[in-house]
Protein backbone atom coordinates (compact mmCIF):
# COMPACT_ATOMS: atom_id res chain seq x y z
CA UNK A 1 0.00 0.00 0.00
CA UNK A 2 0.98 3.65 0.01
CA UNK A 3 3.50 4.95 2.50
CA UNK A 4 1.95 6.79 5.45
CA UNK A 5 1.94 10.58 5.39
CA UNK A 6 4.53 12.46 7.40
CA UNK A 7 3.39 12.78 10.98
CA UNK A 8 2.33 16.29 11.98
CA UNK A 9 4.30 15.62 15.19
CA UNK A 10 7.54 15.17 13.21
CA UNK A 11 9.06 18.63 13.87
CA UNK A 12 8.46 18.29 17.62
CA UNK A 13 9.76 14.69 17.59
CA UNK A 14 12.96 15.84 15.87
CA UNK A 15 13.46 18.67 18.38
CA UNK A 16 12.98 16.26 21.27
CA UNK A 17 15.30 13.68 19.69
CA UNK A 18 17.96 16.35 19.16
CA UNK A 19 17.67 17.39 22.80
CA UNK A 20 18.11 13.74 23.85
CA UNK A 21 21.09 13.28 21.52
CA UNK A 22 23.02 16.26 22.87
CA UNK A 23 22.90 14.83 26.40
CA UNK A 24 25.30 12.07 25.29
CA UNK A 25 23.06 9.35 26.73
CA UNK A 26 22.11 8.11 23.25
CA UNK A 27 25.14 6.13 22.11
CA UNK A 28 24.14 6.07 18.43
CA UNK A 29 21.13 6.90 16.30
CA UNK A 30 20.20 6.15 12.70
CA UNK A 31 17.17 7.01 10.57
CA UNK A 32 15.31 4.23 8.76
CA UNK A 33 14.86 6.09 5.47
CA UNK A 34 17.31 4.16 3.26
CA UNK A 35 16.58 0.45 3.51
CA UNK A 36 14.63 0.38 6.76
CA UNK A 37 15.52 -1.13 10.11
CA UNK A 38 17.67 -4.00 8.78
CA UNK A 39 19.95 -1.68 6.81
CA UNK A 40 20.18 0.87 9.64
CA UNK A 41 21.13 -1.85 12.14
CA UNK A 42 23.64 -3.35 9.71
CA UNK A 43 25.30 0.05 9.21
CA UNK A 44 25.38 0.67 12.96
CA UNK A 45 26.82 -2.80 13.64
CA UNK A 46 29.47 -2.42 10.94
CA UNK A 47 30.44 0.99 12.32
CA UNK A 48 30.69 -0.30 15.88
CA UNK A 49 32.05 -3.73 14.92
CA UNK A 50 29.46 -5.34 17.19
CA UNK A 51 26.51 -7.63 16.59
CA UNK A 52 22.80 -7.13 17.16
CA UNK A 53 20.20 -9.50 18.50
CA UNK A 54 16.57 -8.45 18.01
CA UNK A 55 14.12 -9.75 20.58
CA UNK A 56 11.14 -7.99 19.06
CA UNK A 57 10.13 -6.57 15.70
CA UNK A 58 8.10 -3.34 15.44
CA UNK A 59 5.56 -4.92 13.05
CA UNK A 60 4.09 -8.44 12.77
CA UNK A 61 5.22 -8.82 9.14
CA UNK A 62 9.03 -9.31 9.20
CA UNK A 63 9.48 -7.80 5.72
CA UNK A 64 7.64 -4.64 6.74
CA UNK A 65 9.41 -4.56 10.11
CA UNK A 66 12.89 -4.91 8.62
CA UNK A 67 12.64 -2.98 5.34
CA UNK A 68 9.89 -0.32 5.58
CA UNK A 69 11.30 3.14 4.92
CA UNK A 70 8.53 5.13 6.57
CA UNK A 71 9.57 8.66 7.48
CA UNK A 72 10.15 9.84 11.01
CA UNK A 73 11.51 6.59 12.42
CA UNK A 74 14.86 6.18 14.13
CA UNK A 75 16.73 3.42 15.87
CA UNK A 76 18.72 4.49 18.92
CA UNK A 77 21.32 2.64 20.91
CA UNK A 78 21.34 3.40 24.61
CA UNK A 79 21.94 1.78 27.97
CA UNK A 80 19.08 -0.45 29.12
CA UNK A 81 18.54 1.90 32.08
CA UNK A 82 17.84 4.77 29.67
CA UNK A 83 14.85 3.29 27.80
CA UNK A 84 12.26 4.97 30.05
CA UNK A 85 14.31 8.18 30.03
CA UNK A 86 14.25 8.29 26.21
CA UNK A 87 10.51 7.68 26.14
CA UNK A 88 10.05 10.61 28.54
CA UNK A 89 12.39 12.81 26.49
CA UNK A 90 10.46 12.05 23.31
CA UNK A 91 7.05 12.34 24.96
CA UNK A 92 5.93 9.09 23.34
CA UNK A 93 6.47 5.34 23.71
CA UNK A 94 9.58 3.70 22.32
CA UNK A 95 9.84 0.13 21.07
CA UNK A 96 12.62 -1.90 22.69
CA UNK A 97 14.07 -4.01 19.88
CA UNK A 98 16.92 -6.00 21.40
CA UNK A 99 20.54 -5.77 22.42
CA UNK A 100 24.01 -5.09 21.12
CA UNK A 101 26.13 -8.25 21.40
CA UNK A 102 29.87 -8.92 21.32
CA UNK A 103 29.77 -11.51 18.56
CA UNK A 104 29.92 -10.27 14.98
CA UNK A 105 26.45 -11.47 13.98
CA UNK A 106 23.22 -9.70 13.09
CA UNK A 107 20.21 -11.68 14.33
CA UNK A 108 17.27 -9.75 12.89
CA UNK A 109 14.09 -11.73 13.41
CA UNK A 110 14.11 -14.52 10.84
CA UNK A 111 17.43 -13.33 9.32
CA UNK A 112 20.92 -14.07 10.59
CA UNK A 113 23.90 -12.48 8.84
CA UNK A 114 27.55 -12.29 9.85
CA UNK A 115 29.01 -8.82 10.17
CA UNK A 116 31.57 -9.73 7.48
CA UNK A 117 28.81 -10.67 5.03
CA UNK A 118 26.88 -7.49 5.84
CA UNK A 119 29.99 -5.37 5.26
CA UNK A 120 30.73 -7.19 1.98
CA UNK A 121 27.17 -6.45 0.79
CA UNK A 122 27.97 -2.75 1.01
CA UNK A 123 30.86 -3.21 -1.41
CA UNK A 124 34.49 -2.09 -1.10
CA UNK A 125 33.73 0.60 1.48
CA UNK A 126 32.14 -1.94 3.86
CA UNK A 127 29.37 0.48 4.79
CA UNK A 128 31.58 3.57 5.19
CA UNK A 129 30.46 6.60 3.28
Amino acid sequence: GPAPDVSPRAPERYRRLHAALITGRVRSCHDLSEGGLAVALAEMAIGGRLGVELDSLPHPDPVVALFAESTGRFVCELAADDVDWLSQQLGEPVHLLGTVVDDATLRLGPCTVTLADAAAAFGPTGGAR
